[in-house]
């Protein structure tokens, strides 16, 4: 028997032996991000008399904005990662202080119908704990949506959570100060407002009569009151509350931004923008449109960003289309940093409708830069700058050359063949791209040059941009689609129309769902910087100088038939290079490893992939070792690649009666798994393989990207203890993660939580 034990895995696309086509990931955009699904909630975290605004959203983290003055209705963002808090799906937060120890305790909903609790570090703190997510092992389905308040006055708490069902769920707190509920009923005064209920609490006019605001899936609001003071009863008012219609899952919370005595009403939605209305007089209950988009509110996913400097002021402005229709404007705070900030959420007032994807370019040469939108119905929209240099622009036309390819379009411009005629590639809904050239030079009209630029099909939604990655003079067309990945396209001559494919996953990038690139130079260094619009945010890679000695594919350990530890790794591209050292050790410190070939491993410098390996003769049975691959180029420059951690096991030992009638998975342990208090630590997951079957074992993240895997595990009971290092070798971020068990005849996935 061989027993393969896969424990790290680095898959990397052969597309050159050289670094200009290799990227390396930053953190800049981590801060930014978009919403859907947007749940507020209003707290002042560090009584410095400044509302903060905590929002929920369907990727199940927390944007944390602050108001920028006191009194203000503008918000500026602090972070879109909340305490690094990620619940998984649909968080819906609510603040209160449970046992009054002047500790905000947050409770956060989630979309399985369970509640998170977290509580603040200390006073005032914006840091909070992590401390249970089964909050009193509550489970009401899908879409939890918690609210507190005290209904009949006795300082006992009352917990209301909505859901995805017609319901709402009601427990009240078993003692005072007490983190313990009990429920009373799941059906609360028979309230039944449809599917995604999401109530919130007030006192409207003043009368002692708690006002519950129920949003729900059609968008609209539902007003019940109390039917007396102190009562658990309450009646309903209205099922349109004020008329307000936001679309879908409508999400209602109270405050007064800038404390003048009238409620603000903040209500989110599917995945447009947070709206605004203000009572129009004390104690009213009648409320007005303030605005349909809170200042500063990055709202939004499926960013699709473009760049360029629209004052000439040296910063590059980065606006990026989105779901709603709108686009938002972000720009570097100072010449060549990396560093953007939120200009404008609503640039220029322009909304095409949905699936905004905007490029620049200057079709007539007079200085004015043009926008060309492309958007869900397949037109294209005109928009041209009002002044040069300026931030304004002035509708053209909804209709740009009549052109029309079907849905969720995305345009790119360049000029192929360098006869002065822009070329205008579009991508479209079902993968292809459309290309059209200027009629004349300096012209707006375009005609029709091919519906399959390039027999292109990479999918759905095409998404192209153009560059010259190497500098070599042909251009390189990257187009990100809905697999999360990057198709790499070059021209097979200087000025042609004809491109060849290069690789279809380029740099190996796995950004989300519908990556939609773009490039530029942010800090003037010469060097490239690709920002990726996906579905729950931005990424940015930056071009890496020099030469890259080696592109790894693969990195395993192997149990042999001889009981031996076999190392095999498999090159992808080779440059330079001299060749290989293999270390063995007990502990995660190379350090403190051995060098098992005192004699360099020689490389074969293939610009194709090469396989090698080394056979360990000294391991024993029953004893776990850690294992490290060590490149060395030429010039010096040395790259570690591991550990991976492996036990060989004593076949012989193997008992027919240990092996399991069916193929299962164990939860993890521990679960959640704190890395703060365990930075070392492993994570163990168990598992058995029933007979003639084999099994791997998956771990992947919520944006459904592989993190790492182990294979090829025989019948039998087995442990794998994950490291939390991902597959390219980078310690594993706090978050919801999922580990799938996958044989020829079982399919099992289960949730770990990793929490900091």
């Amino acid at each position: 028997m061989k027993k393969f034990i896969l424990l790290a895995v680095f898959i990397l696309s052969a597309v050159s032996a050289f670094t200009q086509n290799y990227f390396e990931e930053k953190d800049t955009f981590d801060r930014i991000s978009g919403l859907s699904y947007s749940k507020p909630a209003f707290i002042d975290l560090d009584n410095d008399g400044l509302l903060d605004l905590i929002i929920g959203n369907s990727a199940g983290t927390l944007h944390h904005y602050e108001q920028n003055a006191l009194n203000s209705t503008e918000f500026d963002l602090v972070t879109a990662n909340f305490c690094n808090i990620d619940v998984g799906y649909s968080s819906t937060p609510a603040f209160t202080d449970l046992d009054n120890d002047g500790l905000l305790d947050l409770i956060i909903g989630e979309n399985y119908g369970k509640l998170y609790h977290y509580e603040q570090k200390a006073a005032n703190s914006t840091e909070f704990d992590f401390v249970t997510y089964e909050f009193n092992n509550i489970d009401v389905g899908y879409l939890s949506a918690p609210a507190f308040t005290d209904l009949d006055n006795d300082g006992l708490l009352d917990l209301i959570i909505g859901e995805d069902d017609d319901n709402l769920n009601h427990y009240v707190q078993n003692a005072v100060n007490s983190n313990e509920f009990d429920l009373v009923n799941e059906n609360f005064s028979n309230i039944d407002v449809g599917w995604s209920s999401a109530p919130a609490f007030t006192d409207l006019d003043n009368d002692g009569k708690l006002d519950l605001i129920i949003g729900e899936w059609e968008g609209n609001l539902n007003h019940y009151e109390q039917k007396a003071v102190n009562s658990t009863e309450f009646d309903l008012v209205t099922s349109n509350f004020n008329n307000i219609d936001v679309g879908y899952l409508s999400a209602p919370a109270f405050t007064d931004l800038d404390n003048d005595g009238m409620s603000d009403l903040i209500i989110g939605n599917e995945y447009d923008r947070l709206y605004n209305y203000e009572q129009n007089a004390e104690n009213s209950i009648e409320f007005n449109l303030v605005n349909e988009h809170l200042k500063n509110i990055i709202s939004g996913n499926y960013f699709k960003p473009a760049i360029t400097d629209l004052d000439n002021d040296g910063k590059l402005d980065l606006i990026t289309g989105d779901i709603s229709g709108s686009l938002i404007h972000f720009e570097q705070t100072e010449v060549n940093t990396d560093e953007f900030k939120v200009i404008d959420t609503y640039f220029c007032n322009i909304d095409v409708g949905s699936w905004s994807a905007p490029a620049f370019t200057d079709l007539d040469n007079d200085g004015l830069l043009d926008l060309i939108i492309g958007e869900w119905s397949g037109k294209l929209h005109h928009y041209e700058q009002n002044a040069a240099n300026s931030n304004e622009f002035d509708f053209v036309t909804d209709d740009f050359n009549n052109i029309d390819v079907g849905r969720r379009y995305a345009p790119a411009s360049t000029d192929l063949d360098n006869d002065g005629l822009l070329d205008l590639i579009i991508g479209e809904y079902y993968g292809k791209l459309y290309h059209y050239e200027q009629k004349a030079v300096n012209s707006t009209e375009f005609d029709l040059v091919t519906e399959n630029f390039n027999n292109i099909d990479i999918g759905y939604y095409a998404k192209p941009v153009f560059t010259d990655l190497d500098n070599d003079g042909l251009l390189d067309l990257i187009i990100g689609n809905n697999s999360r990945r990057l198709h790499h396209y070059e021209q097979n001559a200087v000025n042609s129309t004809e491109f060849d494919l290069v690789t279809d996953k380029f740099n190996n990038i796995d950004v989300g769902w519908e990556a939609a690139p773009t490039f530029t130079d942010l800090d003037n260094d010469g060097l490239l910087d690709l920002i990726i619009g996906e579905k729950y945010g931005m990424s940015h890679y930056e071009q890496v100088s020099g030469n890259l000695p080696v592109q790894l594919s693969s990195f395993a350990v192997i149990q042999t038939s001889e009981n031996c530890a076999e190392i095999e790794w498999v090159t992808q591209t080779e440059n330079d290079m001299r060749g290989y050292y293999v270390y063995r050790g007990y502990s995660e410190d190379i350090t403190e490893s051995i060098k098992l070939n005192p004699e360099i491993i020689p490389a074969h410098n293939a610009p194709t992939a090469v396989k090698y390996s080394y056979k360990d003769e000294t391991v024993n049975p029953g004893e776990t070792y850690r294992f490290w691959l060590e490149s060395a180029g030429n010039d010096g420059v040395v790259k570690t690649f591991g550990p991976l951690t492996f036990t060989l096991e004593n076949q012989e030992d193997v008992n027919p009666a240990d092996i399991p009638d069916v193929s299962y998975l164990n939860s993890s342990y521990p679960n959640p798994f704190n890395i703060s208090k365990e930075r070392n630590g492993e994570v163990s997951i168990g598992f058995g393989v029933k007979e003639n079957d084999e099994a791997d074992l998956t771990v992947y993240n919520l944006k459904g990207q592989l993190v790492e895997e182990f294979k090829g595990y025989k019948p039998g009971n087995h442990t794998v203890n994950w490291n939390l290092k991902t597959e390219n070798g980078k310690k594993a971020k706090s978050g919801i993660y999922f580990y799938r068990l996958k044989t020829k005849t079982t399919d099992i996935t289960h949730k770990m939580l990793i929490i900091k």
